[in-house]
């Protein structure tokens, strides 16, 4: 696999209709990101949706972005979908290295090979895009042992759901811990 980069690019307001340094990533922002530097990568990114087109984009702005809702539209080539359903594909964004994905829905346009993200939030120094079909086709196999673990106190007990990449909600006695999303949980005390 290979990789392009376009470094220093000033973004101050972003249109989507700008193609940014012809690499197929377009931002639509009312925020300014500075100066920015970008690169598209060819391989395919394993954990969003069923696996990734054969490309993503590492997106390294000057300034996070926690105050407004983007649009990022991607472009792409045919032989980039490999087995992926065309007409599913969604714009998909990390912001932890590929740990973890979400998902934004939008337009899609089979025979322009674009497709828009709406609505993308939080856009980090460094952030990752691509494409990938909106719905899994397979569950994942979540196994987090015994519906009844023993441990004692002092000790830590860390639960694994097995299937990374995905996003989970985890709770407690019914109530939902908001900041545990990622495939483990550490436990410190029952419940």
């Amino acid at each position: 696999p290979g990789s392009v980069r376009a470094e220093n690019r000033f973004l101050n307001a972003p249109s989507i209709s700008d193609n940014i340094a012809g690499m197929g990533l377009h931002i639509g922002s009312g925020h300014g990101y500075g100066s920015t530097n970008i690169t598209r990568i060819h391989t395919i990114q394993e954990s969003p949706g069923n696996g990734s087109v054969d490309t993503y984009f590492l997106f390294e702005p000057q300034f996070s972005n926690t105050t407004t809702d983007d649009q990022v539209q991607i472009n792409y080539f045919d032989h980039q979908i490999g087995g992926l359903n065309e007409s599913g594909l969604a714009v998909w964004k990390s912001v932890n290295n590929g740990v973890s994905w979400i998902k934004y829905e939008g337009a899609i346009n089979t025979g322009l090979n674009q497709v828009t993200g709406n609505n993308v939030s939080n856009t980090a120094t460094s952030t990752l895009f691509t494409l990938a079909e909106r719905d899994c086709l397979t569950d994942p196999n979540v196994q987090v042992g015994a519906a009844t673990q023993h441990f004692c106190t002092g000790e830590t007990l860390t639960l694994d759901a097995g299937a990374a990449g995905l996003i989970y909600e985890w709770y407690k006695d019914g109530v939902l811990l908001p900041t545990e999303t990622t495939e483990f949980l550490n436990v410190t005390e029952a419940g």
